[in-house]
């Protein structure tokens, strides 16, 4: 059985979890070119939830009784693809499921002596790597300056915390 979540209505305001249902699914089989991935952790970024709305102004809204989108982190269980095998950290689009199919083409595989499985989420994964990449470009130093406009999002929070470690003032 493979355990997911179905977004069964648009949230009004705040989600709730009467917006949600737990669906008991068939257990996914990897086809050529696929990898079975045991999902552990799931980001719960930004932008899956602005598209949960029927008036969605990012992209298409979520669509209603189906898996909800997003990236997770887990384990490739089974390997369809010579370059994957069972054991392997991963990070994909796997939807808020307990296992996930996904094309290996997808995958990003993980260095665990990075960090541990849930950081390749946060401070590893794509937030963090934004928030490094463009804190790099802008050659923070002592004495400079740093406003943050969305201090409090994920990249946001990262971005302030490197820039304080490098000296700077951070205004968000």
């Amino acid at each position: 059985m493979n355990r997911q979540i179905h977004l069964v209505r648009y949230p009004q305001g705040s989600p709730s979890v009467d917006d949600f249902a737990e669906v008991a699914a068939p257990m996914p089989v990897a086809e050529d070119g696929e990898l079975l991935v045991g999902v552990a952790c799931l980001g719960l970024d930004p932008f899956p939830r602005l598209r949960m709305r029927a008036d969605s102004r990012v992209g298409p809204p979520l669509p209603l009784n189906q898996t909800v989108e997003g990236r997770g982190v887990g384990t490739v269980l089974a390997s369809n693809h010579p370059d994957f095998a069972p054991g392997d950290a991963v990070a994909a689009d796997t939807g808020w499921q307990q296992f996930a199919v996904v094309p290996a083409a997808s995958v990003q595989r993980l260095n665990l002596a990075l960090g541990p499985l849930e950081r390749h989420l946060s401070t590893l994964g794509p937030s963090g790597l934004t928030a490094y990449f463009t804190t790099r470009a802008i050659e923070l130093a002592p004495g400079k300056t740093l406003a943050i406009a969305p201090a409090a999002g994920s990249v946001g929070v990262i971005a302030g915390q490197l820039a304080r470690a490098a000296g700077a003032r951070v205004t968000g």
